[in-house]
Order: C-alpha cells, then sequence, then structure tokens
C-alpha cells in the first residue's frame, strides 16, 4: 500500500537524511513482504466492532477511532474505554471518531428525535443495540414517511451513533461488487431517498443482512481470486415502503414517521447543536 511506502521513505530518511532510490525500496518492500507471509503470523482485524471471548464470557469492542487509539470495552458488569484490546481494527479513510461516551445517560434521551410512536422507538432501539453486536445476523432498518418527516436527518443521527463517517448516507450500489466494496470501508451503510428496489437488489441486502461471501478474480491475474465475507447492518430511507420482497421484509425493522408539524420543527443548527451535547450521553446508554 502507498501509505507503508510513504513510512518507509521517511524511515529511510530519518535514518539517513537521503531519498532511498526507487529500486532500492522495491527490493525492502518484497523482502519484507516474503518475511511476513513466510515467517510471520496471521491475526484478524476489524472493522469498528469486534467480538473476543474471555473464557466463558463474550467482551465486545468498540473502536472509538480517535487519535489515541482509544477503544471502549464492553462486559457483562458495564463499559470502560482502554487503549490496548486484544483486538485490533482497520481504518478506512472514510472513518470518523466517536465522541467520548459518558456514563449516566438514557436511552430515552434519543427520543426527542425520533418522530415516531413506542413501538416504533423500541425498533429503533434494538437496531441499535444489534448494531454493535459483533456476531450476524444484522436486521435491516427501513425508514419510512412522507416529506418533511425528518427521515434523512434521522438515518445521520443514527449513523453518527454507530459508525461517524464521511460517507453519512450514500445511494444503493449497482452491483454486489461495488456493495462489497462499500461494506469494506464501512461498519454501517445508509441507503438515501430509495424509490424502489428490484429483485436483485433485494437479494443483495438479504445476504448483507445474513452474511454472505463475494468472489472476484484477482487484479492483474488470469486464475487469482479474492474471496470477501461481509455482514453489515444497513438502513434504508424513503417517501414510498420500497422493502417489498417477502425475505428481505422478514429481515427488516420498519420505522414509519409522521410529518413535523410547524410547531414541532427546529433550525437545523438548534437541533444538531442539542444531538451533539446528546451524543455522549446516548452513546454511554447504548454500551
Amino acid at each position: 500500500p502507498e501509505k507503508f511506502r510513504t513510512w518507509l521513505r521517511h524511515k529511510y530518511y530519518q535514518e539517513y537524511e537521503d531519498a532511498p532510490s526507487r529500486q532500492a525500496m522495491e527490493n525492502a518492500i518484497a523482502t519484507l513482504d516474503a518475511k511476513a507471509e513466510f515467517e510471520g503470523g496471521v491475526y484478524p482485524v476489524y472493522r469498528r466492532v469486534a467480538g473476543h471471548e474471555d473464557g466463558d464470557e463474550q467482551h465486545i469492542y468498540v473502536d472509538l477511532c480517535d487519535e489515541r487509539r482509544n477503544v471502549v470495552e464492553i462486559t457483562r458488569d458495564g463499559w470502560e474505554i482502554i487503549q490496548d484490546p486484544p483486538v485490533d481494527f482497520y481504518r478506512s479513510e472514510t472513518m470518523q471518531h466517536f465522541p467520548e461516551p459518558r456514563k449516566g445517560g438514557d436511552l430515552r434521551i434519543l427520543r426527542k428525535y425520533v418522530n415516531t410512536d413506542e413501538n416504533g422507538f423500541a425498533l429503533l432501539l434494538g437496531f441499535l443495540i444489534q448494531a454493535f453486536n459483533p456476531r450476524h445476523p444484522y436486521p435491516l432498518l427501513g425508514i419510512f414517511g412522507e416529506q418533511g418527516s425528518g427521515k434523512s436527518t434521522l438515518m445521520r443521527m443514527i449513523h453518527q451513533l454507530v459508525d461517524p463517517s464521511v460517507m453519512e448516507t450514500r445511494t444503493f450500489p449497482r452491483s454486489m461488487q461495488d456493495l462489497v466494496i462499500a461494506a469494506e470501508h464501512s461498519w454501517l451503510l445508509a441507503f438515501d431517498n430509495s424509490s424502489e428496489l428490484s429483485r436483485e437488489q433485494s437479494d443483495m441486502l438479504c445476504r448483507m443482512s445474513t452474511g454472505s461471501s463475494f468472489a472476484t478474480r484477482t487484479n492483474y491475474s488470469d486464475r487469482g481470486e479474492e474471496v470477501f465475507k461481509f455482514s453489515r447492518p444497513v438502513i434504508i430511507n424513503g417517501i414510498e415502503q420500497v422493502i417489498t420482497e417477502p425475505d428481505l421484509a422478514d429481515r427488516s425493522l420498519f420505522l414509519n414517521l409522521q410529518r413535523l408539524g410547524k410547531d414541532e420543527r427546529k433550525t437545523e443548527r438548534d437541533l444538531w447543536e442539542g444531538y451533539r451535547e446528546d451524543r455522549p450521553l446516548i452513546l454511554g446508554a447504548l454500551f
């Protein structure tokens, strides 16, 4: 990867105050690659959420993605922030950091940002809790309602609670390969303003929910094959209810929003200022 090449050049310059030749760089990288493959260990890496068994207890780890490399450790006794977890995380360039979670919060704090009934709010909490479970399957959350009901805003808020990213929402990909690539770079996938889902797209989301694998030819190779395993929590929103295929509906939770009245509306600035203040307490309550 190019970042490793840059790191190696910097290390060389620190040692010799000079730039390495191109051939020296290629030789060094090839040698290190061979040592890693034949002498190094194999270690799993995780995106955002990981599980780890400690005796007969399952611990959950959530990468806060901050510069100090803080991680939240969740056990049956509660949660705490640590810096030396027994699992390794991989961060993509699109991932952003969480605010530091705070204890003493309550999940009801989130209620004022969700324009639905109590049953809908309970389903949303179920989705949020399962989104931090390292074990799939994950339900798909469908958010539907007429224009002005706050669908896209709620989707962005959920994204910031589960997987802060520069890609808070996206359009639905054209192929399974594009969907898998999106899953490689994010923990939560959010598809905004969907007007319809084809049978093929429904099948793609079913596979993403329950876990599947995707194989493609290795770049610059005639016989090589790369296999990607994936399962991610997914949100999709739209004015019309687009989840119509029975197999996808069985894997989905439906959240119906009502149009906001004039007295219920807030300015964008006031809404997000309040949410930024509340988010650390909501995160702590979720953990």
